[in-house]
């Protein structure tokens, strides 16, 4: 039988987390990573801005926005980052300014430097589906 190969996420995500989040519609992913890549880094800037002027209340906003969509592209280690920042920030009431700070900038870090690995596995997305269109049902 001949049947199209199915798309297999890099190591570098929550494989298991993606297959189950898209149920191997790579269109709807890649249209997710295309859409949150641009998004993030913003979000980060806007998220580092409020931290650093202690804007708890937009800083939790971020942090949550920015988890959503950084699990959205099965980076689980760094969206579970972005809960215990909203956590220290909530929870904790912006006590331990330090903790935050520091927390804050490893995720920046962290995501900034995931931006090439996004790039590259929305040109793997993009070339799998010009080699194995979707196909349309037509009933």
């Amino acid at each position: 039988m001949n049947q199209d190969p199915v798309f297999e996420f890099s190591e570098h995500f929550d494989i298991t987390f993606l297959l189950d989040l898209y149920q191997n519609d790579i269109d709807y992913a890649l249209d997710i990573f295309e859409f949150t890549l641009s998004h993030y880094p913003t979000a980060l800037a806007e998220l580092q801005v409020s931290v650093l002027e202690n804007d708890w209340q937009n800083a939790a906003v971020f942090a949550h926005r920015l988890k959503a969509d950084i699990r959205g592209l099965g980076l689980t280690q760094q969206g579970n980052k972005l809960g215990q920042l909203h956590n220290l920030i909530i929870v904790e009431n912006g006590k331990d300014i330090a903790a935050i700070n520091k927390l804050c900038h490893e995720i920046q870090f962290s995501l900034l430097s995931t931006v090439p690995i996004v790039c590259d596995e929305i040109n793997r997305m993009k070339l799998y589906l010009d080699t194995y269109p979707p196909k349309i049902w037509n009933y």
